[in-house]
């Protein structure tokens, strides 16, 4: 009788008894579960027999793609992620976790028994041996893109909208006002959210007629200036707002507005507690900007393709905005250890925003284009006296305590924060007349006696000035005639006024009488 034809039986025992299972009998071979089985009559003997060969690649390729993994390609890219989709709910998976998944699966099989004329049974130990021995040519990047491909529309932030997804449905923002969306409604409309950006709380609309702590404090970083507060919100509405369009790479700067000393960097101001604000908004990784090195390849592998915001803190003002400006205007690439490298279009790369004890370096129109920049008061700084104190908890508490907020506290903080985005969409980002950022960078770049120096005498743009009579008053000044001090470190001085003024540098040699005159003039 040939073996093709004759009837062969699988079992297996498990711990639950509801194992995937799925046979395909060919000619002197069994795919069963995750393993591959040869079995036929001897030739010499005539006796029947049957032997584990190997793990089923086709079986466990079907298992991943029923158990919901799937390639999703980036819009816009010939890139693509693995992901798991389960009730119309997306989320980044790596090899390794597929791996240690149909694992954890395989631990189920304690028994396989194949019959075929007699029985044979293969033990727990034996099947976890043969898997493990063949699982590195299955869990690999060339395999596993033969998983079937994940086509479902992303619900997005598009010009008008922005969705919020909670856990108890998604708020949509318009303009307008907001809506509800039922998370069964995503299926009828064939849409899907990444589990990452799904807020692990709870949000009811109600009508909030106090405002809550957090609106408290940027009323007060906002010295309570209307224009400044209209600034905080517009910006807010901004970062929260997930679509990149007509202010496609522009970077939002929270800066303190007291002038400081970039030696001596107070803080206290409450950047981080803006920054945490929006973590609980938007799926929001951070950088350390004092480690960041532009040269490094890996610099910012902590931005994932699901990232909505990028918060780079207290960034080394010797950097500057330069190596952002690929990312701000081309689109995040992202490189991370011992995986390939993820290019994201501009309209699907994330926002950035930087906290920043010092002003950044450059006042050129190539940064201004590209930047946002909103002062901090020091309403909450001018009250450290001894650097033990907390003036934000002692007047607001732990702002976001999730052992002490109730659910008002958080319904009146989302309202909040979604009343910004509603605000951003109504009117756009709101400038207003910053105060402090160009004597800040003025102080950090030329330190306090140029700086004050150079305020006092309030140059006039245009105004020719004879370099060799204010370079010998400065000099006197502050270094008493010292010769070390050269003229030449003095109009180097005059050019870093310049640039933290906006403004272009000039000097002009008469021929005649060996003299030169430095002047301003527009950078525009």
């Amino acid at each position: 009788m040939e073996a093709s034809i004759v009837p062969l039986v699988a079992e297996t025992k498990t711990e639950n008894n509801s194992i995937w299972q799925q046979k395909d009998i060919a000619a002197g071979k069994c795919l069963y579960g995750f393993f591959e089985f040869q079995y036929g009559l001897d030739k010499r003997s005539n006796e029947p027999f049957c032997n584990l060969t190997g793990a089923s690649k086709l079986n466990i390729l079907r298992f991943v793609g029923e158990s919901g993994y799937r390639k999703r390609y980036l819009e816009g890219s010939n890139n693509y992620i693995l992901i798991l989709e389960r009730d119309n709910k997306i989320e980044p998976v790596t090899i390794d976790l597929i791996r240690i998944a149909v694992f954890n699966n395989l631990l189920k099989h304690r028994e396989v028994t194949i019959t075929y004329k007699k029985s044979w049974k293969f033990k727990a130990d034996l099947l976890q041996t043969i898997y493990l021995k063949n699982q590195d040519q299955i869990f690999n990047k060339n395999f596993l893109e033969l998983l079937p491909e994940c086509t479902t529309p992303e619900l997005k932030d598009t010009k008008e909208t922005a969705y919020f997804p909670f856990q108890n449905g998604i708020i949509s923002v318009t303009k307008d006002g907001f809506s509800f969306i039922d998370y069964p409604d995503l299926q009828n409309l064939n849409m899907c959210v990444w589990l990452s950006h799904i807020l692990q709380r709870e949000y009811r609309h109600t009508d909030v007629l106090q405002p809550g702590e957090f609106e408290k404090f940027i009323n007060n970083i906002s010295n309570h200036e209307e224009s400044r507060i209209r600034a905080f919100k517009s910006a807010l509405g901004y970062l929260q707002h997930n679509h990149n369009g007509s202010h496609m790479g522009y970077a939002v700067f929270f800066y303190d507005q007291k002038p400081t000393d970039s030696k001596n960097p107070q803080g206290g101001t409450g950047k981080g507690v803006i920054t945490q604000s929006l973590s609980y908004q938007r799926e929001t990784p951070r950088i350390d900007g004092k480690h960041f090195k532009s040269d490094d390849r890996f610099r910012f592998q902590a931005v994932n393709a699901t990232s909505q915001i990028v918060i780079i803190d207290d960034l080394a003002k010797e950097v500057g905005l330069e190596p952002f400006f690929s990312a701000l205007t081309d689109g995040f690439t992202i490189e991370k250890k011992h995986q390939d490298s993820i290019k994201l279009t501009p309209e699907n790369s994330p926002k950035m925003a930087f906290s920043m004890n010092t002003v950044i370096n450059g006042n050129g129109s190539s940064h201004r284009r590209r930047m946002f920049v909103v002062e901090l008061s020091d309403y909450y700084s001018s009250k450290i006296k001894t650097g033990v104190e907390h003036p934000v908890e002692d007047e607001h508490g732990i702002l976001f305590d999730r052992f002490k907020w109730t659910n008002t506290d958080w319904n009146t903080f989302t309202r909040y924060m979604l009343e910004c985005v509603q605000f951003y969409l109504k009117y756009d980002l709101q400038p207003y007349e910053l105060i402090n950022v160009s004597q800040n960078l003025l102080i950090q770049t030329t330190g306090e006696d140029f700086a004050n120096w150079a305020t006092e005498k309030d140059f006039k743009l245009g105004f020719r000035y004879n370099t060799k009579d204010f370079f010998e008053e400065y000099s006197g000044r502050y270094y008493g005639g010292d010769p070390s001090f050269r003229q030449r470190t003095f109009t180097n001085l005059l050019g870093k006024y310049a640039d933290s003024k906006g403004l272009k540098r000039k000097i002009e040699t008469n021929n005649s009488s060996k003299t030169s005159q430095f002047f301003f003039i527009s950078n525009s």
